[in-house]
């Protein structure tokens, strides 16, 4: 009880110290931002002669990035933060509205002093880097890797020119696709490693949601990038025929299918074989996909894969029954696979859609017979 009420003292007295202690000295301070700020801002005054964006994306003049992702603007920032919670700073702490995309209870306005240390020390670089970090939640997801993150970092490096790429990489798929691009060990700056940074020189992209702005243009040029520079073959079946996968989520920690091994044993009946990508690296996947002729899965990152399928590949999609979205139908559509869904009974009590995101759920193994057969 004793310790519970030191640190709610403790608490009280930083918050006090926080709230007047002058803006452009509280990150210095704390450790943390100090407010937010837009761009268009007088207050900002971190770009200096750079204060409007660098530059502007929607026209031909800036390669296929620059026409592809139109909706957004690469940023230049002097002297500013990085953090590696998808979190731009301006040159005295204050958080950069336009590339900050993950403002939780642990930065910025909502920030609680007790959860970060005062004496923070930031590492300093005396060089330009590209900041490709997205929101924390979404930091390991490979559907995320894909499709936020790898455009922003093409779109940045075929338009501005950097010496560092700022970017977690802790998966191996992330180290892999970094390399087959050009980019090799000497310019990464892992955030795994620098959870905050201050660079001489900041390049960062306000990128659009993929999922509400995913257009059938940058799946088939991820596609046509990644099938280029990937070193992966063209495996067939155990008969020498086109493969046939049933994608398990087993291993993970939510939308699992509860009859799985039901499931499994029907559809291995029909030839197909049952496969847990996270045992694959990235190559192997692509080279999975890119076989396939049939690809049955729940719903999750791993069914980002289905960008390197080819036309004619057919594809069902697992959910649990109050949750669907489109997004790999849209994928699916870009690349010529013939996509079909089909809903499961979630296991959850929870009604809540957002929440139903992430139950277990039981597939009723006639309508799925069913539709391979059809």
């Amino acid at each position: 009880m004793l310790k519970k009420f030191f640190i709610l003292f403790v608490e009280s007295v930083l918050r006090f110290l926080y709230s007047i202690c002058p803006s452009a000295y509280r990150f210095r301070i704390f450790g943390v931002p100090g407010g937010l700020v837009s761009v268009d801002e007088e207050s900002a005054g971190v770009y200096g002669s750079a204060r409007e964006p660098a530059l502007h994306c929607g026209n031909d003049d800036g390669g296929i990035w620059h026409r592809l992702i139109a909706e957004s603007t690469i940023y230049e920032v002097d002297d500013g933060y990085c953090h590696w919670n998808g979190v731009v700073l301006n040159a005295t702490g204050l958080v950069i509205r336009e590339l900050s995309v993950d403002l939780t209870n642990e930065i910025g306005e909502f920030w609680n002093p007790g959860l970060h240390s005062i004496n923070r020390i930031v590492p300093s670089i005396d060089m330009s880097v590209a900041y490709v970090e997205w929101a924390h939640h979404n930091q390991g997801n490979y559907f995320h890797w894909l499709y936020d993150v790898l455009p922003r970092l093409l779109l940045l490096d075929e338009n501005v020119s950097f010496e560092k790429v700022y970017v977690k990489q802790g998966l191996k798929v992330q180290i892999d696709s970094l390399s087959w691009l050009g980019f090799d060990e000497l310019r990464i700056l892992p955030a795994s490693e620098y959870p905050w940074l201050q660079a001489k020189k900041i390049f960062s992209a306000k990128y659009p949601d993929s999922f509400y702005t995913l257009s059938g243009e940058v799946v088939l040029q991820i596609r046509k990038t990644l099938l280029k520079n990937c070193p992966f073959e063209k495996e067939q079946g155990n008969n020498g025929v086109p493969r046939r996968v049933f994608i398990s989520r087993n291993d993970c920690h939510s939308r699992k299918v509860e009859n799985e091994e039901e499931i499994a044993e029907i559809l291995a009946s029909k030839g197909f074989e049952r496969v847990m990508l996270r045992e694959l690296g990235m190559a192997q996947q692509i080279s999975l996909f890119y076989s396939a002729e049939y690809v049955i899965g729940p719903h999750g990152a791993g069914m980002a894969n289905l960008t390197f399928c080819n036309p004619g590949c057919k594809v069902v999609e697992l959910f649990p029954e109050t949750y669907k979205i489109d997004l790999y139908k849209k994928i699916s559509d870009a690349v010529g696979a013939d996509y079909k869904s089909l809903g499961g009974h979630k296991m959850s009590s929870m009604d809540n859609y957002w929440r139903d995101q992430h139950s277990d759920f039981f597939v009723d193994p006639g309508p799925l017979a069913a539709l391979v057969d059809d």
